[in-house]
């Protein structure tokens, strides 16, 4: 976690175009869909509840700070396009490093299955924030994440079974959804916000068997804002 906090300072500090850095925690809950080679989904499977936290770097879309105030054809174009420059502004990219565990259970003839995994990945979201009421905001994005499996362990009954290297979770899987946001603003460099996010991932083939993921993202989260 001190490595985590020490890229986060450091890519915040020298980052010059990121206005904004975020801190967030949640819990995550996944599906996960084996597919057979007959393409018969298993349904035996159930969610379990997994921990979900990162940090992450955003910024406008269009910063008036950087383009409308500098004699450029860019700024001489938004200047003459006040509409267009507004709605710009209110567009919000997003991009940062993040931790998921993955896990499910389930019982095959009364045994009982168990998967627990840790992911490390990146996560990069894109959206409008739109003021709703005495400094609340209100977000919607849609995003894409690369996830790459660092340590996990199947349970079959009794045993247990190594997942890193395992032809179905070593790929690295990328998940496309959506995220609604709410956030308030506290003062003019601090917001905090809760986040619900869905993702669905692509499917991965060894063997017989495919596999994806279907992710229920809920976390809480703290931004600060450059002055």
């Amino acid at each position: 976690m001190k490595k985590v906090l020490l890229i986060a300072i450091f890519l915040y500090g020298f980052d010059s175009n990121a206005q904004q850095l975020n801190w967030f925690v949640g819990s995550i809950g996944t599906t996960y869909q084996f597919t057979n080679s007959s393409g018969k989904q298993l349904d035996y499977f159930k969610p379990e509840v997994g921990s979900h936290y990162g940090f992450s770097l955003s910024n406008q879309i269009l910063d008036s700070t950087n383009y409308i105030s500098k004699s450029t054809s860019l700024a001489i174009y938004f200047a003459n396009h006040p509409r267009t420059a507004k709605v710009l502004q209110r567009f919000i990219y997003e991009i940062g490093p993040n931790f998921n565990q993955y896990n499910a259970v389930g019982d095959v003839q009364n045994i009982p299955l168990v998967y627990r995994t840790n992911f490390i990945g990146l996560n990069l979201s894109f959206g409008p924030d739109i003021p709703i009421y005495k400094g609340f905001v209100l977000s919607a994005k849609g995003l894409v994440s690369a996830q790459k499996i660092i340590s996990g362990n199947q349970q079959i009954g009794n045993n247990f079974f190594p997942l890193a290297d395992d032809p179905l979770f070593k790929p690295v899987f990328i998940l496309t959804g959506y995220a609604a946001e709410i956030s308030k603003i506290l003062d003019d460099r601090i917001l905090v916000f809760a986040t619900w996010q869905k993702t669905n991932s692509g499917t991965q083939i060894a063997g017989n068997t495919s596999l994806s993921f279907a992710t229920s993202t809920f976390s809480f989260g703290i931004r600060f804002r450059k002055r």
